[in-house]
């Protein structure tokens, strides 16, 4: 679990040109068995639609995530996390848990009704912290990733439509 003093010490950011880099080489390695990360998390951070945030601790690159539109309901507040991962580093330390809370409160803030996720079915250290924070599995859906890979679908509701975020 991260400490008070060591979490006063983090920050959470949009992500700069400059930051690509990181995020690229860190896709790569955290999404290898998935397929062409590295290229396909380029590609998303170019798109307008997406917004991409950078964890860091005293201006040391931690991890990042991607959050980005639901296409399927456009009409709804609904996005999609795209990506999230830390460098192995600060993985086991409760740093997931902090950058997903931050992407969940920055998705609030654009008053997003929910966010959408696919992990592999066999990412456990993924599952759980997602299970742990509130999210459900909606479904498995098979050969998702370009690797071959089955992914679990899974969704949060991050506010009601009778109790808007502040």
């Amino acid at each position: 679990m991260v400490s008070q003093a060591k979490e006063a010490r983090l920050s959470f950011r949009r992500a700069q040109r400059e930051d690509l880099g990181k995020i690229v080489e860190l896709s790569k390695e955290a999404f290898a068995a998935y397929g062409p990360y590295g290229r396909i998390v380029a590609r998303w951070f170019e798109e307008p639609t997406v917004a991409t945030f950078v964890l860091e601790r005293e201006e040391e690159f931690l991890g990042f995530g991607m959050i980005g539109p639901f296409i399927w309901f456009p009409w709804l507040p609904v996005a999609e996390l795209m990506a999230i991962a830390l460098i192995p580093q600060a993985r086991g330390q409760g740093l997931g848990k902090v950058l997903l809370d931050m992407l969940e409160k920055e998705a609030r803030k654009q008053r997003l009704l929910a966010l959408r996720l696919h992990t592999g079915t066999g990412n456990r250290r993924a599952i759980a912290l997602f299970r742990k924070a509130g999210y459900r599995t909606l479904r498995v859906i098979k050969t998702y990733y370009p690797s071959g890979l089955d992914a679990l679908e899974m969704w949060k509701k991050l506010w009601s439509v009778s109790e808007p975020p502040s």
